[in-house]
């Protein structure tokens, strides 16, 4: 399926953003009057955020085994880098900056979610819509 490491992070950006976009549907829809989608809304954001850590973590794992496929990690690392330096590589340029903010909204989300799970329950639809196009804004930039 597939064939190497960039072409897998690649379907993962790509993941990321339909679990926003769907996401963004569903809670709109819980905020239209179906507020039995809202539980679904809510695992959609948890998602989203578990994938973006993948994202971050394979990014991470492509810097530590020095795959130098991913034209990112041949122009931020080389072989000599200490290991702690290869993880602070990640957020080195534009690319891995843009990806450390997805993860940082994406937890922040996740975080806002949980806080939310019994409060304002009209509110929560839109706030979770909110969250997902500022997510899925990031995900664009990066694919």
């Amino acid at each position: 399926m597939w064939q190497s490491l960039p072409e897998f992070g690649t379907g993962v950006l790509y993941a990321i953003l339909v679990a926003a976009a769907y996401t963004f549907a569903v809670s709109l829809g819980a905020g239209r009057g179906q507020p039995r989608l809202l539980q679904s809304a809510r695992w959609g954001a948890y998602a989203t955020c578990a994938l973006t850590l993948f994202a971050v973590l394979l990014l991470a794992y492509a810097f530590i085994t020095h795959d130098f496929r991913i034209r990112y990690v041949a122009r931020y690392s080389d072989r000599a880098m200490p290991t702690s330096y290869l993880f602070t590589a990640l957020w080195g340029g534009q690319d891995g900056s843009i990806l450390w903010w997805l993860f940082l909204a994406s937890l922040y989300s996740s975080g806002c979610v949980a806080w939310l799970k019994g409060r304002s329950r009209q509110l929560q639809p839109y706030v979770i819509a909110t969250l997902m196009v500022i997510i899925g804004f990031f995900a664009i930039l990066m694919l």
